[in-house]
């Protein structure tokens, strides 16, 4: 889980937003399959990274990391 939260963060950085919400997406799938710590501090990043057009996928990453 740790490497898909690294890879959308770093798409969404690198700007290829498209691929950082498909990443960010299996992201947060896999998270609450099996939460841990590292994943929730990848998911408050990846959250504040993405556009504003996926506000519903930023909300349920913050919601994750609560």
């Amino acid at each position: 889980m740790v490497i898909p939260g690294d890879l959308a963060s770093a798409l969404l950085r690198g700007g290829d937003v498209d691929q950082g919400v498909y990443v960010a997406r299996q992201f947060a799938e896999a998270a609450q399959v099996k939460p841990n710590t590292m994943g929730k501090e990848r998911a408050a990043t990846i959250a504040a990274s993405l556009p504003d057009s996926e506000r519903e996928l930023a909300a349920h990453l913050r919601q994750f990391t609560s």
